[in-house]
């Protein structure tokens, strides 16, 4: 408990600093977080970079960085992101290492190179100094590689754990993210604008399959903590740290100056280079928390997401929404069904125009509107109320073990309704279908359960369209 403590305390008066002098983060010095937090800045021992690759030295922790800066509008971001990684940098308790992609677009202060090089991360105090560069060396550098093909995602993390072995792994993917949407020009995860390759959601679940399993995997990839992409990975990750929306590369602090939240990285190295010791449940729930704690520190005035899941117990959850998909059709209150669809909480997309036209929406908000919409006194409809009461519970005691969500849209939705998990649920009004909802049945999490069925034969219909089933019926189940 004191280490928690101890931990709160350090990030507390990392924020409490940083809003009450106004400071931007490029104004933040190291001298002014040693200053809030006392032994904040002590030493490390020196570890050696790769050290004798005939016995690798047992860490408690290895943290392996994708960072996938081969795109305009991310690269500057994602060197930023490396520089809050050097933050915190590697012990002899817990090993960062990194990927780090670039498209020579830019010029961050480490020079101009294009691809991709591996790096041990060496702790840097100078983040915080306007023009730190790249202190870390360089293990390996790939000219050539496509960061958005899985199967060099699998190389890199196989790698990482040959080398820096430990008891426990966190992987940390930065870049672009679009839900589990991945067709046409629409971003998947860790796009390469170098190649025009992206890493698909089942491809990523695969790249996990081959490189073997994570206890942590933390992104802040756009739309990622969603069913339909942690069902992928529901045999590979302990815990899945995420977001439902849209995330920032910058945004603006109290005074209106431009600020950027490249220091969400440090959420996940910082707690585990302290205190590597902690169970990894209360670990990963530190990193949410650390996040919300950063941003209100820095005076960031957005709405943001981020949830901790349990990807293992996805397959109990598609299991028990079926059943509630059932019975709702059973049931079949129209108004209920439409007032849901209508009201839902909803989360924009990459290029994909405003939230109301999204499909992706709030799980649990969805559960409670259609439940709390339900007008009739019937036995079906109690019954219905009470399975949709149990089902929540089991989504936010179980699935989502931490949840962090506040600000509103800017429609003035509010996002202290999200749940921590997004589904795909059909918009109330839709204009042109998204012809990438015909792959839908490739993931595994529509082969698997039947929420395709659900979607697209009756919540699609309700809206007494000619009606978009887009071959369900076709596969037996």
């Amino acid at each position: 408990m004191k280490r928690i403590l101890s931990l709160s305390l350090i990030l507390a008066g990392l924020a409490s600093t940083a809003g009450a002098s106004g400071f931007s983060l490029e104004r933040l010095s190291a001298k002014d977080i040693r200053s809030a937090a006392p032994g904040f800045g002590a030493p490390v021992p020196s570890v050696t970079p790769g050290g004798d690759a005939s016995a690798p030295q047992l860490r408690e922790w290895t943290i392996i960085a994708y960072l996938v800066g081969n795109d305009r509008n991310l690269e500057h971001t994602a060197v930023e992101t490396f520089n809050f990684l050097e933050f915190a940098g590697s012990n002899e308790k817990t090993a960062i290492v990194a990927e780090l992609g670039r498209l020579k677009w830019q010029k961050p202060d480490d020079g101009f190179w294009q691809g991709s090089k591996r790096y041990y991360v060496e702790r840097d105090t100078n983040t915080f100094v306007k023009g730190s560069g790249i202190i870390s060396p360089a293990l390996q550098t790939l000219p050539g590689a496509d960061m958005g093909d899985y199967k060099h995602l699998a190389e890199f993390i196989t790698w990482a754990k040959t080398n820096y072995p430990a008891k426990r792994y966190a992987l940390f993917l930065h870049g672009h993210g679009s839900g589990w949407k991945d067709r046409e020009k629409t971003k998947g995860i860790a796009f390469d604008a170098a190649s025009g390759n992206f890493i698909s959601t089942p491809e990523f679940g695969e790249a996990l399959r081959l490189a073997g399993p994570v206890d942590i995997f933390y992104t802040i990839a756009c739309v990622t903590q969603m069913a339909e992409v942690m069902y992928e990975v529901k045999d590979s990750v302990g815990y899945a740290i995420s977001s439902e929306e849209l995330n920032l590369a910058a945004t603006t602090d109290q005074n209106g100056n431009e600020t950027t939240t490249a220091f969400e990285s440090y959420a996940l190295a910082g707690p585990i280079v302290s205190n590597p010791e902690l169970p990894t449940e209360i670990l990963a729930g530190i990193i949410p928390e650390s996040i919300k704690q950063m941003w209100e520190g820095f005076g960031i005035k957005h709405r943001l997401t981020f949830s901790v899941v349990k990807p293992g117990m996805l397959p109990e959850l598609a299991a028990r929404l079926d059943a509630w998909a059932a019975a709702a059709e059973a049931l079949d209150d129209r108004n209920a069904a439409a007032s849901a669809k209508r009201a839902v909480l909803r989360f924009e997309q990459y290029g994909g125009g405003s939230a109301q036209n999204s499909n992706y929406a709030d799980l649990r908000d969805f559960i409670s509107l259609y439940a709390g919409a339900v007008s009739t006194t019937e036995p079906r409809a109690v019954a219905f109320r009470k399975q949709s009461a149990e089902l929540e519970d089991f989504l936010t005691s179980k699935v989502v073990i931490k949840n962090i969500s506040f600000g509103k849209r800017r429609d003035g939705a509010d996002y202290a309704r999200a749940g921590g998990l997004a589904i795909t649920i059909p918009p109330y009004k839709p204009g042109n279908i998204d012809a990438r909802l015909w792959t839908y049945q490739d993931l595994a999490f529509a082969k698997e359960s039947s929420w395709d069925k659900f979607i697209f034969k009756y919540m699609w219909n309700i809206d007494n369209q000619t009606g978009f089933t887009p071959g369900w019926d076709a596969r037996a189940r």
